[in-house]
């Protein structure tokens, strides 16, 4: 059976689907927002379907507010909240959202400029293959000593390694934070650390 593309048809589904509570189609509604898709673009719209999705704990619905709240489209611009968002996508993986916030760390905005931190992002971003990352990463490390560098490669390598048990199915302990708590969604003993800067 063929199907004939209607577009006002799929974007009608999209909205039932997203006001049942769907957080993937709520993020997909989003981004039609956002971008004009099969209408004019409307942030406000855009980041009201982000903040659904996000509050549900959808990755990319999580950075894609982040972004907005740090441009200042359909929210008052805010750089902490801008953070706290990049920082919950970003612990999921997020490479987008880790190199993001790893410029924020960098740059000081939202919260205290941080070498070490932003070192550590930008290498957990650039092990993605997020190019700009590796090139940040390279500019950080200018104004890095050896013991710093030493930090934030020691913090970038316990998340990934609790992040790859996690994804395992081992349950964690303590000693698989290495010397840094970290937070992240297992339920390691940790997880109400700082690690990463997860207080804003």
């Amino acid at each position: 059976e063929h199907f004939v593309r209607d577009d006002a048809e799929a974007v009608l589904w999209w909205q039932k689907a997203a006001a049942q509570g769907h957080a993937g189609a709520q993020y997909d509604l989003g981004s039609m927002y956002r971008h004009g898709q099969w209408g004019s673009r409307d942030d406000v719209k855009a980041a009201e379907w982000y903040q659904k999705a996000a509050d549900q704990g959808h990755a990319s619905a999580q950075y894609s507010l982040g972004f907005m709240y740090y441009r200042g489209e359909g929210v008052s611009r805010d750089a902490v909240k801008a953070v706290e968002w990049y920082r919950k996508a970003a612990l999921q993986g997020d490479a987008g959202a880790q190199y993001n916030l790893g410029l924020m760390y960098y740059r000081g905005e939202g919260v205290s400029e941080d070498n070490v931190l932003a070192d550590a992002w930008f290498d957990l971003s650039a092990k993605s293959g997020v190019r700009m990352a590796v090139e940040h990463r390279g500019d950080v490390e200018h104004r890095m000593s050896a013991a710093e560098i030493a930090e934030a490669q020691r913090l970038s390598s316990s998340w990934s390694r609790a992040r790859i048990l996690s994804a395992k199915g081992r349950s964690l302990s303590a000693s698989d934070c290495g010397p840094f708590p970290y937070q992240c969604q297992c339920q390691c003993p940790c997880q109400q650390g700082a690690f990463f800067g997860s207080s804003v």
